[in-house]
């Protein structure tokens, strides 16, 4: 019988979870974790169990494969090998009732002529664990060590009632005097504090203090002054002006002049503020501060600007078919913009509109 064959199952069972020998049976592993005996003293690594089922015999080409690429030979000599192998395990087996291959196993039959494996115990085919081996445990001495204790009469120590009325009377000293030495700090400085101190000191320990209030003294800080004459008084066309609070000085208000203002039994009239003296029908750039669609409306905007001495007028309509209000027009362009930057002090909205 051909040994080399049982060398290349074991070596096959290594990178595989089962090897058959056709006609013979297949050896089966099964992943095994690491585990202590029952006894405790024997540490085993994790390893590949063997078992061998009698039923699988077909060939599925894996051991014959091995055998071509291990002898270098034909897949039909090397098939022919494996059968031969398989027909002396079986001769074997059942002549002589044992059959031992190695690092597999020992195979036997039992009484009913059942074929029985007992795998070898010093062969681990799991990859993982290759090169460790069963770990004895030795268990470490324990020492018992007995406490000895001594009794003896013990008795509370008992404590003697003047001793303990002395003790109290000594620490209640103490801190009466703890007490008492901070306070007649506090009333020392505040007896040469001043009045605002003295006060503070009082407030805070409640002694029951009239709180003291200093008066102050409010200085007029009134203006009196009396308005220039009237020719000094300049309005914008807003009817704004300034006036000096006196003849001397240099600091001016703004006042906003009504249409009539007495300074000084003079009367000033508020100055007509008129945008252009052109007339709104010869200027082909014209300053449109509003468009509507209702004539009224137009009318009504610019009965509110002759109110404030504005000339306005309406200027036609434009492509929209919207009545338009202007304030002004001018032939020249450059003349036209200087006015709409005038407008716009008063009407932000106001813009330039060419015939």
């Amino acid at each position: 019988m051909d040994q080399r064959i049982s060398i290349y199952i074991s070596e096959l069972l290594y990178r595989n979870e089962c090897v058959i020998i056709p006609r013979f049976g297949g050896f089966v592993a099964r992943h095994v974790p690491a585990k202590i005996s029952g006894d405790g003293t024997l540490l085993s690594p994790p390893s590949k169990s063997l078992l061998f089922n009698r039923n699988l015999q077909n060939n599925d080409g894996l051991l014959v494969n091995f055998i071509m690429e291990k002898e270098n030979m034909g897949y039909e000599e090397a098939n022919k090998r494996c059968l031969t192998f398989s027909e002396s395990c079986e001769q074997q087996l059942f002549s002589a009732g044992r059959l031992e291959l190695n690092e597999l196993g020992v195979f036997f039959t039992d009484a009913e002529k059942n074929v029985q494996f007992e795998p070898q115990t010093n062969v681990n085919h799991l990859i993982e664990a290759f090169g460790l081996f069963p770990l004895t445990i030795n268990p470490l001495p324990v020492e018992h060590t007995e406490k000895i204790i001594d009794l003896k009469d013990r008795k509370a120590p008992q404590t003697d009632p003047d001793s303990y009325r002395e003790n109290r009377q000594k620490y209640m000293r103490i801190a009466a005097i703890a007490i008492t030495v901070p306070l007649l700090a506090v009333g020392v400085v505040a007896s040469f504090s001043n009045t605002k101190l003295k006060n503070s000191f009082s407030a805070a320990f409640g002694f029951g203090a009239k709180k003291t209030y200093e008066s102050k003294i409010y200085t007029d800080r009134s203006y009196h002054f009396a308005p220039n004459a009237a020719a000094d008084i300049i309005t914008d066309a807003n009817g704004y002006a300034g006036v000096k609070f006196t003849a001397n000085s240099n600091d001016y208000i703004i006042v906003n002049v009504s249409d009539t203002v007495s300074a000084d039994k003079t009367a000033v009239k508020k100055a007509v503020h008129q945008y252009t003296k052109n007339t709104i029908a010869n200027g082909k750039y014209k300053i449109v501060v509003g468009c509507f669609s209702i004539e009224e409306n137009a009318q009504r905007l610019i009965n509110t600007l002759h109110n404030r001495n504005i000339h306005a007028a309406l200027a036609g309509t434009n492509k929209k078919g919207l009545h338009v209000v202007s304030v002004g027009a001018s032939n020249n362009i450059d003349e036209a913009r200087q006015l709409l930057q005038q407008v716009r002090q008063n009407y932000p909205n106001a813009w330039l509109m060419n015939e």
